[in-house]
């Protein structure tokens, strides 16, 4: 898979940032991986940063979920190719996306846990 320049620097850009705990605006991500404001908002309104970048202000954003993978991975997740948002792609704080992947979790738990063979619930049910 072939990574455009712009996509290695976001990719370190964000990478150093949330690794020092620094928030940032987007004229210094636009700055920083030489794109253009429209790309940055483009990018940003499709969704294709969601599980990167939060929004915590006017203007300002801190970056997460970036150390824990490679570049390539990086890039394949900010394909646009593939028409692919992230969860809650249009939430702006890190608190609403933790508490949708939150249920999302609990929605699967409680799938499975109906959904488990080896649970007899009819033993301990009396039916009136």
């Amino acid at each position: 898979m072939k990574i455009s320049n712009a996509i290695t620097k976001l990719h370190s850009f964000l990478k150093k940032k949330e690794a020092n705990h620094q928030r940032f605006t987007s004229a210094q991500l636009i700055n920083a991986t030489g794109w253009k404001n429209v790309t940055f908002k483009t990018y940003l309104a499709k969704g294709q940063l969601s599980d990167f970048i939060s929004e915590v202000g006017i203007d300002l954003y801190e970056a997460s979920n970036c150390t824990s993978i490679n570049e390539v991975e990086f890039a394949k997740l900010l394909s646009q190719s593939k028409h692919r948002r992230g969860l809650g792609h249009n939430f702006k704080s890190k608190f609403a996306k933790a508490l949708l992947h939150k249920a999302k979790d609990n929605i699967l738990l409680a799938l499975e846990l109906y959904n488990r063979p080896s649970c007899r619930v009819t033993d301990s049910v009396t039916v009136l």
